[in-house]
């Protein structure tokens, strides 16, 4: 079965237990796929705590994430990064290497609410 991305945005609302407007083919997803996020989630989750953006800390907000049943996936991060090197219709990094992890894991489903991601991933839903 193949894995489910998750964007920052859509991380944080669920690591928050709030009510996100996602379609019902993104919960079906959510509720029956593996679901995952990348590293560079993390790191997103930590600049956001930085600019006092985030209401919990990080570790709590991946803890949060845990208990939901979502993983960090770590493999096929260097292969994310060469996936991401074309994707030139953003110039935000931490979307480029989402949406460059999901093509790195087999074109995976990546659920967003991002405007851009959506408009140009493929396999992009919200």
């Amino acid at each position: 079965m193949k894995r489910v991305h998750l964007d920052t945005h859509v991380a944080v609302r669920l690591a928050g237990r709030r009510k996100t407007a996602l379609s019902k083919r993104a919960w079906h997803l959510i509720d029956y796929s593996p679901v995952v996020i990348s590293p560079i989630v993390t790191l997103e989750l930590q600049m956001l705590a930085d600019l006092g953006r985030l209401r919990v800390s990080v570790d709590h907000a991946l803890e949060l994430l845990r208990q939901l049943g979502v993983a960090v996936l770590e493999e096929r991060f260097a292969e994310a990064v060469w996936a991401s090197r074309p994707l030139v219709w953003t110039r935000d990094p931490f979307d480029r290497l989402m949406v460059g992890h999901a093509i790195a894991d087999g074109e995976a489903t990546l659920v967003s609410l991002d405007e851009q991601i959506l408009t140009h991933y493929r396999r992009a839903i919200s």
